[in-house]
Order: structure tokens, then sequence, then C-alpha cells
């Protein structure tokens, strides 16, 4: 199935493709009858928002990065769980890493 994009949007509700676009990041910013037009022309579309090209285009990602020294320390794991949880909930997303030290991974080898 073919993506609808936005530019059909605004081609069905007589706007130009940035109206429909600040339309729908910010309601408030359009009269109520333009907000009507292009809400119609979304639903009869079937239009969904690419979250790529919106984060691309305002030049925000919404990525945010987490760096902990270990994932064998459990509190690090439950922290990064918790935190991403958190991350997606409010729209954002998560990139974690660790910078285990020669001496985490000394002692990680000396258990095993």
């Amino acid at each position: 199935m073919r993506k609808v994009t936005i530019t059909e949007v605004a081609r069905l509700a007589k706007v130009s493709p940035m109206t429909v676009s600040r339309a729908l990041r910010r309601p408030e910013s359009v009269s109520d009858e333009l907000r009507a037009r292009i809400n119609a022309a979304v639903n009869r579309l079937g239009y969904v928002p690419n979250l790529a090209a919106s984060r691309l285009a305002s030049s925000r990602t919404g990525v945010i990065g987490i760096v902990v020294p270990t994932l064998y320390d459990v509190i690090f794991a439950e922290y990064l769980l918790a935190l991403h949880e958190v991350l997606i909930r409010e729209g954002s997303m998560s990139w974690s890493s660790t910078v285990a030290t020669r001496k985490a991974r000394k002692r990680r080898r000396s258990k095993r």
C-alpha cells in the first residue's frame, strides 16, 4: 500500500503543504475552518505523519543519548529500562552505550 504524502493532503484541502504541517503540529495556529478542511482531507486519505521526516525538518531528533559504565550491574539496566519507558511515553527515544573500563572488564572476566 502506497503512503499518502502531505502534498496530497494539501491538494485535497486546497492549502499549501506548509499549512498542513503547521495545522498538524500546532492546531491552534490555524483557523477552525481551515483545521476542519485539513482534518477531513487527512481522514479521507488516511494520511499518517512521517515522524522521521518531521524531526528531520525541525532539526530536533527527539533522541536522548545515555552512557552508563556497565550493564552487568542490574541497577544500570533497570535505570535504562525505566528511562527508556518514560522517553517513549513523552515521544522521544533513547540511545544507550556503555563505557566499560579496563578494571570493570577485568573484574567481569575474573568472575567467569
